[in-house]
């Protein structure tokens, strides 16, 4: 900071760099980090970070897993399997539930917030899981395939005008049923003509 002005960010993953900031913090910090750690590669305004693809443009900056999503599969149950809703699933259809669980939860913390509940709801079906439970992954695994991973970080303009707002919700007894309950909440910063950028959300 510059008195109390923040001119720079910067985060690492293991050997991995982001940063973002004014001319005085590239040359205070970021140059300096160069002259200590050899950087294999440097970019800037589209490239890609542990994963994520970000891609930045005069509206905002697009964050999205959509290489990833490509991974999970859509995959279909035989007709006369998926109607034995009652029935406990085989080893192979767990494997494949923890499988498409797995690859929701990274989607819908990274980028689908939309996935988060269906993936948590998979998560305590691992043991005793249903046919029903591997119908509701073939359906969550062909959503992911119909839509798009991604989420934009609009140019909010000057700081002076934005607020932070948490929105958040709880249901009570809606898992394992009635067994176990879920909450959920989103943090975004809006500016005051009510755009706004989402921060995190669980």
């Amino acid at each position: 900071q510059q008195g109390r002005k923040l001119i720079g960010v910067i985060i690492s993953h293991v050997d991995d760099f982001l940063h973002a900031g004014n001319d005085d913090f590239k040359e205070s910090v970021v140059r300096k980090l160069a002259e200590i750690f050899q950087m294999g590669k440097t970019e800037a305004k589209q490239f890609k970070y542990v994963g994520f693809e970000f891609d930045q443009t005069e509206k905002g900056i697009t964050v999205s897993q959509r290489d990833y999503a490509k991974e999970v599969t859509p995959f279909d149950i035989k007709p006369e399997r998926a109607k034995q809703v009652d029935d406990d699933l085989t080893i192979e259809e767990k494997s494949l539930l923890r499988k498409v669980a797995g690859k929701l939860g990274w989607l819908g913390r990274g980028s689908r917030p939309d996935l988060t509940f269906a993936q948590v709801e998979m998560s305590t079906r691992f043991v005793n899981g249903k046919v029903k439970d591997l119908n509701q992954a073939a359906k969550a695994a062909r959503k992911v395939k119909d839509s798009d991973s991604f989420f934009l970080v609009k140019n909010l303009g000057p700081v002076e005008g934005w607020t932070v707002e948490v929105d958040t919700d709880a249901y009570l007894a809606n898992l394992n049923e009635g067994v176990d309950s879920t909450g959920g909440f989103v943090v975004v910063v809006k500016n005051d003509k009510l755009d706004c950028a989402p921060v995190t959300w669980q």
